[in-house]
């Protein structure tokens, strides 16, 4: 897969002993009839998540497992998603930007929006995926 380098942002915060971080993952079913799940970690200091992941992941007939749809993550000080392809689960397509974080502000409200595109429009995004299905 080529992997473009994102952008690295000035965000900068060492975890210290105020810290909370989601151990072990959060693990959980938005669909169990047609598997939706999401796998999330984050890591928050004070009010505000710096560091995080949330993962969708759904059934593919074909692999009869689940396989990943989309994740977002805030790694390299960079909120950017990673996507899969329905017909090739195995192939990750490069990784798209949506900007650097600089400063825990703007990653909180980059976990927040992860939040709501993957796990809010998970529904609506499955029939983007998966056409024909629903």
């Amino acid at each position: 897969m080529n992997h473009e380098k994102v952008e690295a942002g000035k965000l900068y915060h060492e975890r210290c002993d105020s810290c909370e971080e989601t151990q072990p993952a959060l693990k959980f079913y938005l669909d169990f009839e047609d598997p939706l799940k999401v796998i999330e970690r984050h890591t928050k200091c004070g009010e505000y998540v710096w560091d995080f992941s949330i993962a969708l992941h759904g059934y593919h007939g074909v692999v009869r497992d689940l396989t990943p749809i989309v994740r977002g993550c805030s790694s390299h000080s960079n909120y950017h998603v990673h996507w899969w392809e329905y017909l090739y689960p195995k192939r990750k397509k490069v990784p798209k930007s949506k900007g650097v974080l600089d400063n825990e502000e703007q990653a909180d409200r980059a976990y927040h929006e992860a939040r709501v595109s993957i796990i809010d429009r998970a529904f609506q995004r499955r029939e983007e995926w998966r056409p024909g299905k629903h």
